[in-house]
């Protein structure tokens, strides 16, 4: 007799999603694997925007030690003070900008080899960005922006065309019109 209840608990146990389901249709709001992934999605935390161990305000040895050597840097004028420079350094597959006192700004992610901490890569369409960020804070025409939920002063920055991403940013917010 034991070993009949605990057979007839599995089997309600492997019916039970089945049962969920129906119930929800009777209730008159149809549960759906579309309404799963949207419930997953969620803004992105400051652990989100944030590109290996670089986090926004390192100073360049400290990511010099963390990545060696880039691969090849730049070095222009501020947007935002044209009396200053700022660095810019590139290396397989991504590339860390510098403030104008040597200081990490953030990272910009620039082929498919590298990806967010939650896995979003250049060439994923939008609807990926969707399942793993939810809607963004902001959208200008083909720049997306999400901004972190514990601190907006962190943001992703995300480059659209076509609906595929064409670049990532991570790190501190900068104007979404001053960036490549």
């Amino acid at each position: 007799m034991v070993g009949t209840d605990r057979s007839k608990a599995l089997a309600m146990r492997a019916h039970a999603p089945l049962f969920l389901w129906a119930l929800s249709l009777m209730a008159g709001f149809p549960y759906t694997t579309a309404d799963a992934a949207a419930q997953a999605a969620v803004p992105p935390s400051k652990a989100d925007v944030q590109f290996r161990d670089l986090m926004p305000g390192l100073d360049s040895s400290q990511v010099r030690a963390l990545l060696a050597n880039p691969d090849s840097t730049t070095v222009e004028r501020s947007l935002y003070d044209e009396s200053r420079m700022e660095a810019e350094w590139y290396y397989d597959g991504f590339s860390v900008a510098f403030d104008t006192r040597g200081r990490l700004l953030g990272v910009t992610l620039l082929t498919p080899g590298v990806a967010t901490p939650r896995g979003l890569r250049v060439g994923d369409k939008a609807a990926r960005m969707l399942e793993l960020y939810a809607e963004p804070t902001r959208r200008d025409g083909d720049r997306w922006r999400y901004e972190a939920a514990d601190d907006r002063r962190f943001v992703m920055q995300v480059q659209m065309r076509d609906e595929r991403i064409v670049w990532i940013y991570l790190g501190r917010q900068i104007d979404l019109t001053e960036h490549p």
